[in-house]
């Protein structure tokens, strides 16, 4: 399921610096 969501991927990286912002 996450294999095929590249987007899901990024949503984790990004997630950590909108929970900081």
């Amino acid at each position: 399921m996450v294999k095929s969501q590249p987007i899901l991927r990024y949503i984790l990286r990004v997630a950590p610096a909108i929970a900081v912002a």
